[in-house]
C-alpha cells in the first residue's frame, strides 16, 4: 500500500507529540503539520525547530521517508518583515484562522482585510496562503459559517492575482463550482472524516465533533466525487486532529478527528466504495513502489 501526502495534520507537542509522529511517519510521506499550537509557531524560527522536534520524533526506520514541511500561523499582528525573512528560511506556507471557530483559535482573525499587507508580502514571497473558512463573525451559525467566508477567500483572490491559496478541509461543497472556476493558484483540502460522516453522526458521537462540522449526505457524496476525480486542486488534507479521552468523551467535546492510524486503509476503502479504485493507481514512483495519484 503506498504512502500518502497529507497536507494539513495536527501533532501538537511535547509528550503528544512524541506519541503521534510514529503514526504519521508509517503512513505519510510528506506531511504538513500545522502552527496552531501552545504556544503558537508565529515565525520561520519557530517552525523550523518544530520541524527538528518532529524529526526527532520520528523513528529511524521513517526517518528517510517522512517528510514534514514547515508552515506558521498568521495572526493580526504577523508583520510583512515575518513574512520575508520566513519565505528566506525555506517556509513555503501560512495559516489563518477565525477568531474563535476552531481550536486555539482565540488569537484569531476578526478583519481578514487587516492582513492584506501579509497577504502582499506572502505573494511576492510565493508562499502560500492557507484559509480555515469559518467566518469569524458568530453571528453565522456553525451550518452557515463556512459558506459566508466565501466572500471573505474572494476578496482576498481578487486582491492579490498572484497570491497561492488553500481553502482547508471543504465540507461545505455549495462553494465547489466556484472554488473549481478559480485560476490554478487556488486548491483546496479534503478530509477523511468529511467523506464518511454527515451531521447527524457528529450528533451521535462526539468522537465525530470537528471544524468546519460535517455537512449533509449530499455534501459528503460531491466531497467523493470530486476527490475521486483525480482533479487538480483537489489535495487531501486529513486535518488529523487528535484528543486524549477526557476532552473528548465531555460535555463539551473538543473539536477533531484522528483518523491517522488507519488513513491509508480508508482513503482506498472510499475508492473502493466508489468503484474506480483500479483507475487511481499508476504503476511506480521513482524507487519503483506504487502509488496513489488520487489526490
Amino acid at each position: 500500500i503506498p504512502k500518502i501526502n497529507n497536507m494539513h495534520g495536527h501533532l501538537r507537542q511535547d509528550e503528544l507529540l512524541r506519541f503521534l509522529v510514529p503514526f504519521a511517519a508509517r503512513q505519510c510521506s510528506y506531511y504538513v503539520p500545522m502552527g496552531n499550537t501552545k504556544p503558537p509557531i508565529l515565525t520561520g524560527k519557530a517552525a523550523l525547530e518544530y520541524i527538528e522536534q518532529i524529526a526527532a520524533a520520528t523513528p529511524e526506520e521513517n526517518k528517510s521517508s517522512f517528510k514534514p514541511i514547515p508552515t506558521i500561523k498568521i495572526r493580526e499582528d504577523t508583520t510583512p518583515e515575518i513574512i520575508r525573512e520566513a519565505a528566506q528560511m525555506g517556509i513555503r506556507m501560512g495559516k489563518s484562522y477565525p477568531y474563535a471557530r476552531t481550536t486555539h483559535a482565540d488569537d484569531g482573525i476578526k478583519n481578514y482585510m487587516r492582513l492584506c499587507p501579509v497577504f502582499e508580502a506572502m505573494q511576492e514571497a510565493g508562499m502560500i496562503a492557507s484559509f480555515h473558512p469559518e467566518h469569524p463573525n458568530l453571528i453565522w451559525d456553525d451550518a452557515e459559517c463556512e459558506y459566508a467566508f466565501w466572500g471573505i477567500f474572494e476578496s482576498v483572490y481578487q486582491l492579490f492575482p498572484g497570491l497561492k491559496m488553500i481553502w482547508e478541509h471543504l465540507s461545505d461543497t455549495r462553494v465547489l463550482p466556484a472554488l473549481l472556476d478559480m485560476n490554478d493558484r487556488v486548491a483546496f483540502t479534503v478530509t477523511l472524516h468529511h467523506m464518511l460522516i454527515r451531521d447527524v453522526e457528529v450528533n451521535a458521537d462526539s468522537h465525530n465533533k470537528c471544524r468546519p462540522q460535517a455537512k449533509r449526505s449530499q455534501d459528503r457524496e460531491n466531497l467523493r466525487r470530486i476527490a475521486t476525480s483525480g482533479h487538480p486542486k483537489a489535495i487531501l488534507g486529513l486535518d488529523d486532529a487528535p484528543w486524549d479521552e477526557d476532552h473528548k468523551n465531555c460535555a463539551r467535546s473538543c473539536n477533531g478527528c484522528w483518523t491517522m492510524p488507519n488513513a491509508t486503509e480508508l482513503l482506498f476503502h472510499i475508492f473502493d466504495e466508489e468503484g474506480i479504485i483500479s483507475n487511481r493507481i499508476e504503476n511506480t514512483d521513482e524507487k519503483g513502489r506504487r502509488k496513489l495519484v488520487a489526490f
